[in-house]
């Protein structure tokens, strides 16, 4: 007897064909402005506690590549994030470049004043669209968040210091499935109506698809035209480049990338590593796409994390690099 059950993988390949546009106006950029978040993102994932000294050593060498933006630690409970715990001293003995960016998460109250303490003057917070995972990650409703936000912006304000804010699991979340367009407006608008116009949208556990990532973009830059949208990538599914290829063509110029693909949330089940920055940059640099980078220089810096993680990273391009420079 012939088996009627549906086949899953046909049924993934019908959903994503039916989300895509029948046509898709390409409108690339000059330039695109690239985010490094490996020394944060990527060793806070790590099971085992990453000397200081190599967290600094992968900054500093991040500092020669040209990138202009450089997130280098959190200030977060180090009971729940022991990873980096040792954020004062990764600030206290990194190099510091006119120019760059050197930001830092935080996501409540405490977390900002230690960064005023620091000195630190770009912040990035965030709020899931998920209620369930901003529980998790955030340990409040996404309503208590926003009246936790409420401080943090005014506390900022206070002190010169630049917030951005985030919209995590924007494209869709692990438990409760999807997420709804309106949910991501909603806290658009609340980062908008406090002056906050840098808002990252993250697909924090790699559950978009290209024809979501279109729609998305699109309703959100008309209705929030003011706003610099960043683009915050991982790459659960293979598809992380192809939604950045989307992202780029309809208007996005700001990316996050980690290094070699480190990366996850240790709060989201099943996140993988945010889209590789190496690879990132290797692909708009073939599209024409000026990045200010040094490709060169960042695939070492991805070799380098490699060897700090001693484990095997997802990015393609410093493989088939090494390749080549061994066969001379």
């Amino acid at each position: 007897m012939r088996n009627t059950k549906p086949d899953t993988l046909v049924i993934m390949v019908e959903l994503l064909v039916e989300k895509m546009p029948s046509f898709v106006n390409y409108d690339f950029p000059d330039f695109v402005f690239i985010r490094e978040l490996g020394p944060r993102e990527g060793f806070q994932i790590q099971k085992n506690f990453i000397e200081t000294s190599k967290k600094v050593e992968l900054i500093n060498s991040l500092n020669l590549t040209g990138l202009k933006y450089i997130e280098v630690t959190s200030f977060v409970n180090p009971k729940l994030v022991p990873s980096l715990a040792d954020a004062d001293e990764v600030l206290n003995l990194i190099d510091r470049h006119e120019g760059i960016v050197y930001a830092c998460l935080v996501l409540n109250v405490k977390g900002v004043q230690r960064a005023v303490e620091k000195g630190v003057k770009y912040l990035n917070t965030t709020i899931f669209a998920s209620q369930e995972l901003n529980k998790r990650n955030n340990n409040r409703t996404i309503e208590e968040s926003f009246k936790e936000a409420e401080e943090m912006i005014k506390i900022c304000n206070d002190n010169g210091i630049v917030l951005e804010g985030g919209v995590s699991a924007a494209f869709g979340c692990p438990i409760q499935k999807h997420v709804d367009i309106s949910e991501v407006i909603k806290i658009v608008r609340f980062w908008d109506s406090y002056g906050v116009k840098n808002i990252m949208l993250a697909d924090t556990t790699g559950e978009a698809v290209p024809g979501q990532i279109y729609k998305y973009i699109n309703i959100l830059r008309e209705k929030f035209p003011s706003v610099n949208f960043i683009i915050h990538l991982h790459d659960t599914r293979g598809i992380g480049l192809v939604n950045l290829f989307v992202s780029i063509s309809q208007g996005i110029r700001y990316v996050d990338c980690s290094i070699g693909g480190l990366g996850g949330c240790p709060f989201a089940p099943n996140a993988s590593g945010n889209i590789p920055t190496e690879d990132t940059v290797y692909m708009l640099h073939t599209l024409g796409i000026n990045t200010g980078i040094d490709l060169e220089k960042l695939i070492e810096c991805a070799i380098l994390a490699e060897n700090i993680v001693n484990q095997k990273l997802p990015g393609k391009i410093k493989d088939l690099y090494q390749k080549i420079k061994a066969k001379g």
